[in-house]
């Protein structure tokens, strides 16, 4: 087995775990932070580069647990000097002569390190691999991982390099915690699936792309939003609508399987110039959702206003939603949660 870690958004472990497991039959998992996993598995290497709900993965090179605070010098150089590079990077099938760069991570802040032991390293991999180094821009990338739970890693980076990624746009959510919102609804090939916020469209797009489906409805109030959305899409079965969530008229009662969403989170209301409009929003979607949502279906919400949605969620007019799982998680640096709602019958 080839051993990895992976990095994937703070707040999500069991979700991850339940993933991890599903998408690779024969895995050790041999670690589990919060926000990082360790595990083993014969599958092919880009399988593993290709999963989508993980925001870094990194071939495995060593670890070990070490004792705060640790002198980052002393940790990189024990990192490395267990490591038979030339062993250890057969899997990746480095082309020599392709470059490489190191970096140093603690806590998710790059950070320097005396050069004398940088260069002993580098000498160490360009001796053993024929690599050559590319400090500024490098094919490969050498990670060295101080985590505040006292663990440290060194490992290459498999993900992200040279590579064209789109970066998320204004308020939009990134593919991985798309994937993870849609996978939370328990996807069908049978769904109906729905999405009145849909923005740029990184959700409905997402569970088109990852999941089976019978329909999607992405919809927004916003018509710019919406007539970009359509150019995207051009997916069979993708429904692209102007849409108020709070009056989804042309949706029938009982007739959506999967809500997933991402509702403003700031100061919101019909007419743009109010400023205790958004209670009144997200009452009016919470009972807009209990009419179109099927009963066992499931809606999952994302939002920074927590304590508004659950005092709205102990409301009569919207106890049909109950509440089966939270996850208090990080957005874009803002404490954000997700909340799992299922339709009773």
């Amino acid at each position: 087995m080839t051993s990895y870690f992976s990095t994937f958004i703070s707040g999500f472990t069991d979700v991850i775990e339940q993933l991890v497991n599903r998408d690779f039959p024969d895995v050790k998992i041999t670690m589990l932070l919060d926000g990082l996993v360790v595990y083993s598995t014969e599958a092919p290497l880009q399988q593993v580069r290709k999963t989508r709900y993980f925001n870094n993965t990194f071939l495995l090179l060593n670890q070990f647990p070490i004792t705060p605070p640790g002198r980052a010098e002393g940790i990189v150089r024990r990192l490395a000097s267990d490591v038979d590079f030339k062993t250890s990077l057969r899997p990746l099938m480095l082309a020599r002569n392709s470059s490489f760069r190191l970096i140093v991570s603690r806590e998710n802040q790059m950070i320097s390190v005396d050069k004398g032991i940088m260069r002993n390293i580098e000498a160490r991999i360009i001796s053993a691999t024929r690599l050559r180094l590319g400090p500024l821009k490098a094919d490969s990338e050498f990670w060295f991982l101080l985590r505040r739970e006292d663990q440290a890693f060194l490992g290459v980076r498999l993900t992200g390099l040279n590579t064209v990624q789109k970066k998320p746009e204004k308020g939009e959510v990134s593919r991985e915690l798309a994937y993870l919102l849609c996978s939370l609804s328990d996807p069908q090939d049978s769904d109906v699936f729905l999405d009145p916020f849909c923005g740029s469209g990184a959700i409905p797009l997402e569970r088109a792309k990852s999941y089976p489906y019978s329909k999607i409805i992405a919809g927004d109030k916003d018509r710019g939003l919406v007539a970009a959305l359509k150019q995207r899409a051009g997916i069979k079965d993708f429904e692209v609508a102007t849409l108020d969530a709070t009056n989804l008229a042309s949706i029938a009662d009982q007739s959506v399987d999967k809500v997933v969403t991402d509702p403003p989170w700031g100061l919101y209301d019909s007419s743009g110039n109010s400023t205790g409009g958004l209670e009144a929003l997200y009452d009016a979607l919470l009972r807009e959702f209990c009419r179109v949502i099927k009963p066992g279906g499931l809606v999952v919400i994302l939002t920074a206003r927590k304590e508004l949605l659950q005092d709205l969620l102990k409301r009569k007019a919207v106890k049909k939603l109950l509440l089966q799982q939270t996850y208090d998680i990080l957005v874009s640096g803002k404490k954000a949660g997700v909340y799992v709602l299922k339709a009773s019958a």
